[in-house]
């Protein structure tokens, strides 16, 4: 026979414990036939427990759960968790019903419509975020190989800095580029860390664009057409006897957007149709390419008005000039007179940019127009053209060219990069050379991996790179691009420009003038997005350079100087 409690409910307090047995220190739970526990709930009501402990009512806890111990303890039981589960998976089949869909249409818009995202193999996002230093260092910390790459990026950017700085003590700065607006930067030019990450490369071109459309707007200045307008460009790289592959022939509005600011609409409406006709008559006829077959193998068909790559698709073709080719056939030119007809209509939306507004505002500032030029290699050598030219499975063909992205700070041509299909091969100034011994200071990222985490796969030719790496670039290549590139940059007057220089294999002089761009970001850096802002900002934020003479009525705009 049990021994009945000799403990007092009285004198219990209301945190103590309740042993079923007595207070023997065994815990011995009565239990019911059916093997359920027989709860006191008796005992239990007139036990003084301290309320203000009791958990609330949780919909994940069933209500049978074993009682043990103070009534705010439970124990989770096998209906709660699978309550707990179908629940959860009922929210995550919510969430990818909803915003997986958009999020694929989204992706798919851009690497289906904007070709220097598909060819350069770039996303725009993942390589806005890999920007920041904070990001860097993290990737730094678990990737050797990215360490060491920051670590050469920051002792290059320390070896040039000097070099910067001797430039831009004697560069004359456009009025037009010394509005860009350094509010709320700080600095950190000194030492090797990033003091203040707003002066990221990318928000450097989103503050550019913001003067340009205020400069815009109250002023009615458009020196933007320098790098937006390939037509005015052009007639600038001739102004100055900078070296670039010839123009045939150009249509452009231009005289119809002059009649029309007059107010002359009807003649200025007329004037625009005449001009986009005479453009594809032609093309369609084939007299437009008749000065070029004489001299050279192929050309291009380019658009003034418009980037590379964008909402509609490429805005150049590549035409082959030999006789019986298929871009000379009956079919063939008609096609180009349709994709040029589309073109001529079409507007830039950069909308794979946060900076969309600003961009897109200037855009519609530029003339619609066309030209034909020289091509400068015998092969379609740019990723947008090889890509689609090679078949799948095939090697790429061997180019007698390359197109080297150099920027250019305060006059000084900093870096060149280069892209090919699968990655890019980004170029350095040289330290010290010496001919027996000299090679490529340089740094290949290739796969999506090694680009987005900027993690180098090869540091020169030899060293395993992957395949479009040219291997036939000499020091005098770079040599010449480099002086190009800074020519260039000081004919704009710009503190930060981009030069596109074409090097010719074999031809180690004979470096051209592409293209120039002040606001386009499709060019890959690897980890030197942070140094290059710094030596572009460094000068501004501390008034190192030569002001240019004039104000806004008196400056002679950037294009036509």
């Amino acid at each position: 026979m049990k021994k009945r409690s000799k403990i007092d409910p009285t004198k219990i307090s209301g945190d103590a414990v309740i042993p079923i047995d007595g207070g023997k220190g065994k815990s011995a739970k009565p239990r019911m036939m059916n093997g359920m526990v027989k709860r006191d709930l008796v005992a239990e009501w007139n036990a003084p427990i301290h309320r203000a402990n009791v958990r609330p009512w949780n919909p994940f806890k069933d209500d049978s759960a074993k009682f043990k111990g103070r009534p705010e303890q439970w124990i989770y039981t096998r209906p709660g968790k699978i309550t707990f589960v179908a629940v959860s998976f009922f929210l995550m089949g919510l969430f990818a019903w909803f915003f997986i869909p958009h999020a694929h249409h989204h992706g798919m818009r851009i690497y289906q419509e904007n070709e220097v995202l598909i060819h350069s193999n770039i996303d725009p996002y993942a390589d806005s975020l890999g920007q920041h230093p904070y990001v860097e260092d993290l990737i730094s910390w678990v990737d050797s190989g990215a360490s060491k790459a920051q670590k050469n990026a920051r002792d290059y950017y320390v070896e040039q800095r000097p070099l910067i700085k001797a430039a831009a003590a004697t560069f004359k700065l456009h009025w037009y580029f010394s509005k860009l607006d350094t509010q709320g930067i700080r600095g950190g030019f000194e030492d090797d860390s990033v003091q203040d990450p707003s002066a990221m490369y990318y928000d450097l071109i989103g503050r550019r664009l913001e003067s340009m459309v205020t400069l815009l707007e109250e002023q009615n200045r458009d020196d933007f057409r320098i790098a937006r307008d390939r037509c005015v460009m052009v007639e600038f790289f001739e102004r100055h006897s900078l070296p670039f592959p010839p123009v045939a022939r150009t249509w452009n509005d231009g005289e119809g957007k002059a009649l029309s600011d007059a107010g002359d609409v009807e003649m200025a409406a007329s004037f625009f149709v005449k001009e986009k006709v005479a453009c594809i008559n032609a093309i369609n006829t084939g007299i437009a390419f008749s000065d070029l077959k004489r001299s050279s193998n192929a050309a291009y068909l380019r658009c003034c008005h418009l980037p590379e790559a964008g909402a509609l698709g490429s805005s150049f073709k590549r035409v082959d000039l030999l006789d019986g080719s298929a871009s000379l056939s009956p079919d063939g030119l008609a096609s180009l007179a349709r994709w040029a007809e589309v073109q001529w209509d079409g507007q830039v939306d950069d909308y794979h940019r946060p900076w969309r507004e600003h961009s897109n505002k200037i855009s519609l500032a530029v003339d619609s127009g066309i030209f034909v030029q020289e091509a400068v290699t015998t092969a379609a050598c740019t990723p947008r053209e090889s890509l689609s030219a090679t078949p799948v499975g095939a090697e790429p063909q061997s180019c007698d060219a390359i197109l080297l992205n150099v920027e250019v700070v305060w006059g000084y041509a900093y870096l060149g990069s280069h892209s090919f299909n699968g990655g890019e091969a980004i170029y350095l100034r040289d330290a010290a050379f010496t001919q027996k011994t000299w090679a490529p200071r340089m740094e290949v990222y290739s796969g999506i991996y090694s680009r987005h985490a900027r993690s180098p796969v090869a540091t020169s030719p030899e060293d395993n790179a992957p395949n479009g790496v040219a291997k036939w670039i000499r020091k005098e290549h770079l040599d010449c691009a480099w002086a190009l590139a800074a020519r260039t940059g000081v004919a704009v007057g710009a503190e930060e420009v981009r030069v596109d220089v074409w090097i010719k294999r074999g031809d180690v002089s004979g470096c051209l003038v592409d293209k120039l761009s002040i606001t386009q970001t499709d060019a890959y850096y690897g980890v030197h997005y942070r140094y290059l802002a710094k030596a572009w900002i460094e000068p501004l934020l501390t008034a190192e350079y030569v002001a240019g003479s004039g104000d806004q009525h008196s400056s002679t705009p950037v294009y036509l100087q």
